[in-house]
């Protein structure tokens, strides 16, 4: 029943579709009143304002749409946060870089929309105050008619202790004030924020470290990600968008040890997601990944596989399938007349499966993704051997006609790497022997742990230091551990320009004479003779316009 007006539908094996013309009620807000057999249920509906801009919403089963079409989510967390000039000068967006889809997103967080108010309120299971709803609701209105995909309505709140029961308060405002766009909630403990958000985006970060034995380890597996995922993909909500935010960084604001997660491990993480009902991903954090060859080139291959397979990832039609090894995450996708099949092992052993579907009876073998081979099929199954962090993506027709593949991108990697790594810089890797200290450093993000990691890692266009301009500017390293001799040096970054270049001898800065050569960047100076120094200091001239930064990428001191 709708406005006094009664229907009846045809029940057809437990369900009833219908559509209703509400054109010609003349009301806001209206009732849906329903009835089947002694069972009742009345559900308010409401007219809704004409949107001109671009509208997303959640649609069962877990899937995004934008203006009516589903998309597959690829996006960065932090886009534009600490991306060197030099850097975006290459590319001047996300999407220059690779394809990427995600549009702005709308912070909507307790504590930067009110300072104070989450150790205010926030931490506590009541309503928000009044003064939140009207901050939410200015935010809101300032951002009618703008183009944006996502509110942000709580980052980490486990870590802080903020309750779901007071976001899922402005959760609800939220919807009521503007239904047009989904609320996202980035924590590593999305079961307890479900309810107050509609898209639940984990992150279990794996936190690499090299130990005091030299080892390379993970302080969290890479299978965390399908112990996040499968739980809340078993809730069956289809009303929810999963969704998770790899790392894709190093940890070197907290520690010396921190290292970068792999290619293999990224890949892993994301496809694994995948099978465990991801519709996309914001790696964190996008100037960082492009500190390492092995995640710059790796996230270029993984997004443009994802964009190139975004339709039929986003497909509602799923075959069963199933795996005889509960280690290997196995799911199909099919549209079109397409099969996808991904099979990935998220474990650092070897794994072997027997992967079975009524859906495999139909051919007698399938196309590897970006791989030239093919593999067989027996009787509707696959016998699979991964390798550690191995991941199969499967198609019944060849769908990569153009595309570079996974050969080539390891060639281009280990390239990369290598030419990272000869550059001659006596500082290259040396990060736990060199201190550094500056006149300001403005990001505790790049604290002096971080400038060490990004300073002498033979990556020159990445943001190593970004200080706001202060009395003056120089930046200081100590050699505590070796002496370096060095006839040349080179400086990468911004705002070189009348940068003097100084060592320390018996207690007093002194400033060698040099040839100087100035290139955008750059700036490399040549000494003419060898010279050692327990410390450098580079001086730097203070911009006229606060607005333009000194930026550092690299050091470099060559014999």
């Amino acid at each position: 029943e709708l406005a006094g007006q009664k229907y009846s539908f045809p029940v057809v094996n437990g369900k009833a579709s219908f559509s209703l013309d509400c054109g010609a009620v003349d009301a806001e807000n209206l009732e849906l009143k329903f009835k089947a057999g002694e069972d009742s249920l009345t559900e308010p509906i409401r007219r809704l304002p004409a949107q001109a801009n671009d509208m997303l919403w959640v649609e069962a089963p877990g899937r995004l749409v934008l203006n009516g079409k589903k998309v597959f989510a690829l996006g960065w967390y932090g886009p534009g946060w600490i991306v060197s000039k030099c850097f975006q000068e290459k590319y001047p967006s996300p999407a220059d870089k690779h394809p990427v889809n995600v549009g702005g997103w709308v912070n909507l967080e307790p504590e930067r929309l009110i300072k104070g108010s989450e150790a205010a309120e926030a931490v506590r299971d009541v309503k928000p105050s009044q003064a939140m709803f009207d901050k939410v609701r200015q935010t809101i209105e300032s951002k009618r008619g703008s183009d944006f995909w996502f509110y942000y309505l709580s980052d980490e709140p486990e870590c802080r202790g903020v309750s779901p029961i007071y976001l899922k308060h402005i959760y609800d405002f939220v919807k009521e004030q503007d239904p047009y766009h989904p609320v996202m909630i980035i924590s590593r403990d999305p079961g307890d924020y479900l309810d107050c958000c509609d898209i639940a985006n984990p992150h279990p970060y794996t936190g690499p470290i090299i130990n005091d034995n030299g080892e390379r380890v993970l302080n969290q597996p890479v299978e965390r990600v399908r112990r996040t995922l499968a739980p809340l993909a078993a809730q069956g909500r289809g009303d929810k968008l999963l969704m998770l935010t790899p790392q894709a960084f190093s940890y070197s604001i907290n520690s010396i040890y921190a290292d970068y997660p792999t290619f293999d491990e990224s890949n892993a993480a994301i496809w694994s997601a995948i099978c465990n009902g991801a519709q996309g991903f914001t790696p964190y954090i996008y100037y960082d990944h492009a500190a390492r060859p092995s995640l710059s080139l790796g996230y270029d291959f993984i997004y443009n596989s994802l964009h190139s397979l975004s339709s039929i990832l986003s497909s509602k039609q799923n075959p069963p399938c199933s795996s005889s090894n509960e280690n290997v995450d196995a799911r199909l996708f099919k549209k079109d007349g397409l099969l996808l099949a991904v099979l990935v092992n998220p474990y650092p052993e070897a794994h072997s499966a027997m992967v079975s579907a009524e859906a495999f009876k139909e051919y007698n073998s399938l196309y590897r993704y970006r791989e030239q081979a093919q593999l067989p099929l027996q009787q509707g199954r696959i016998s699979v051997e991964l390798p550690p962090y191995a991941v199969l993506v499967l198609s019944s027709k060849k769908i990569d006609q153009g595309m570079s593949s996974m050969a080539e991108l390891r060639r281009n990697i280990d390239k990369a790497e290598g030419a990272r790594a000869s550059r001659g810089n006596l500082l290259f890797g040396r990060k736990k022997d060199i201190e550094v200290s500056s006149s300001y450093s403005t990001y505790t993000y790049q604290s002096d742990l971080e400038q060490r990691d990004k300073m002498f890692d033979g990556i020159v266009d990445v943001s190593a230091w970004k200080p706001v301009p202060q009395n003056e500017l120089w930046y200081e390293l100590a050699f505590t551990k070796f002496l370096p001799k060095f006839s040349k040096a080179r400086v990468y970054g911004y705002g070189l320009e009348g940068m003097t270049f100084k060592i320390k001898k018996r207690g007093e800065w002194l400033e060698p004479k040099a040839v100087r050569k100035t290139e955008k960047y750059s700036l490399e100076l040549d000494f003419g003779e060898s010279l050692s120094s327990v410390s450098v200091r580079l001086d730097f001239v203070m911009p006229k316009d606060r607005k333009e930064m000194v930026e550092l990428y690299e050091i470099e001191l060559l014999e």
